[in-house]
């Protein structure tokens, strides 16, 4: 089971774009424990969309190709794990 669910992150990122506070003061407003939690929300959502924030149901499986581009993007990079999972569409 999910610890947030869909409408829950739904709400503290619109809270977010209306302007009711930065993610320190919204994560202490929802009990969210990290604000770091809310800020990958927020970057999810300006990435893609809210539909980003569901969980998904299937295991997907990458090859080992894949894998190793995103490894190899990753080092010489010098993105955030965080950019590179939203670049490639990682969860």
């Amino acid at each position: 089971m999910a610890k947030y669910d869909y409408d829950f992150k739904k709400s503290v990122v619109e809270a977010y774009q209306r302007g009711e506070g930065g993610y320190v003061a919204l994560a202490r407003r929802y009990g969210i424990p990290a604000d770091s939690t809310v800020r990958k929300w927020v970057k999810i959502v300006e990435k893609l969309d809210f539909n980003a924030l569901n969980r998904r149901k299937n295991k997907q499986t990458y090859s080992s190709q894949f894998k190793q581009d995103v490894i190899h993007y990753y080092l010489t990079s010098g993105d955030s794990y965080l950019n590179v999972a939203l670049k490639y569409g990682l969860p």
